[in-house]
């Protein structure tokens, strides 16, 4: 297990960078991304694309999954559909994602694998797979169902998003129950029921882009909000719905620090 972190640690894109690129020939590194586009720039994104590759030559199973909304029919850079990127001059950028698929499928011990609806709407936004879990086995095994030694859930994609001026965070999680959830789940098919699954340490809400797919995790957040009883920091891609919005201003006038 990483010794730099502990379970529930928040680390940061540059964190999660460090981490791929310190393995030291594990058993089995199984790697859930939105989006594997790689800038024509070198960056981090090439990095562990780099890292990836040797493992596989050193003998470690690399399982990688990829969204196939985003991953293909959506630009890595301009997320725009992959026709208009073409006209707006990013056919380059294209060609050397498809390359790096080509790099990743030419070896043996890499399994690559295209998660996701494979016939998305004229909308695709609205039928992405957004796992993006990163788990590691030291030692190699004979079984699908041993548990990774570590892994981390994140935020951001395998693009130029990793760069560290670009602001995401990754939790780190080494616990083996958890870990062992996160095996099943990093395999199921999509699109399943939402769920959530408590641990000794932490709690899994997850959302689906199903009928009511985001009422648990929406209860998640309104319970937690209305719980707190000093400080609430409060960290999102867009701002929060109208729900959540009004349960931070409560909280406020209840004296809660809202960060």
């Amino acid at each position: 297990r990483s010794p730099q972190y502990e379970n529930g640690d928040i680390i940061s894109s540059q964190n999660f960078t460090d981490i791929i690129l310190r393995l030291n020939n594990p058993g089995e590194v199984t790697l859930n991304t939105m989006s594997y586009g790689l800038p024509l720039y070198g960056g981090n994104a090439a990095k562990i694309h780099k890292k990836l590759l040797e493992l596989a030559d050193s003998g470690t199973q690399i399982n990688l999954g990829i969204d196939n909304t985003y991953g293909n029919r959506i630009a890595p850079q301009i997320d725009l559909p992959v026709g208009i990127a073409k006209r707006l001059g990013q056919r380059s950028i294209l060609e050397k994602k498809e390359a790096a698929y080509a790099e990743l499928t030419s070896h043996r011990n890499v399994s690559l694998n295209f998660n996701g609806s494979e016939n998305p709407p004229f909308f695709p936004i609205s039928k992405i797979d957004h796992r993006k879990i990163l788990l590691v086995r030291e030692q190699p095994s004979t079984t699908n169902d041993s548990t990774p030694d570590y892994g981390v859930i994140f935020g951001f994609n395998i693009n130029y998003l990793l760069e560290p001026e670009h602001i995401d965070s990754a939790i780190y999680i080494d616990d083996p129950n958890a870990l062992d959830w996160l095996q099943k789940y990093s395999r199921s098919p999509h699109y399943t029921q939402p769920s959530r699954k408590d641990f000794g340490s932490m709690r899994f809400v997850t959302r689906e882009l199903t009928s009511g797919g985001n009422e648990i995790a929406d209860q998640e957040i309104l319970d937690t909000i209305r719980g707190a009883n000093s400080e609430i920091v409060y960290c999102s891609q867009w701002l929060p719905d109208a729900a959540i919005l009004d349960e931070l201003g409560q909280a406020a006038r209840n004296g809660v620090n809202i960060s």
